[in-house]
């Protein structure tokens, strides 16, 4: 499942839902993340600042880290930034409960 823009075919751009409950997210909240829009949910992750992807929380074997989305291994367009769970300063979110 994913989000489209609604000026579709003549903008492609999708967007991923909420992997915890599939809600759109939103990246005008919090600048550096994707935001759940669910405010029962509030899942957060952090966006790349080289593609401007999505990261991802992956194992490695140093440890967890946030890779980026658009990791393709050796190809050349692969976007190969990754951060370390402890750099991230995650934003203060609001509580609506």
């Amino acid at each position: 499942m994913f989000y489209c823009c609604s000026l579709f075919p003549r903008c492609r751009h999708k967007e991923q839902p909420c992997q915890q409950c599939s809600s759109p997210m939103t990246r005008k909240r919090h600048t550096g993340f994707k935001l759940c829009l669910d405010t029962n949910c509030n899942h957060i992750i952090p966006i790349c600042d080289k593609c401007d992807a999505e990261m991802v929380l992956r194992k490695g074997p140093k440890g967890d880290f946030w890779g980026c989305r658009n990791f393709k291994g050796d190809e050349a367009l692969s976007c190969k930034n990754g951060r370390d769970p402890a750099s991230i300063q995650w934003p203060e979110l609001e509580s609506y409960l």
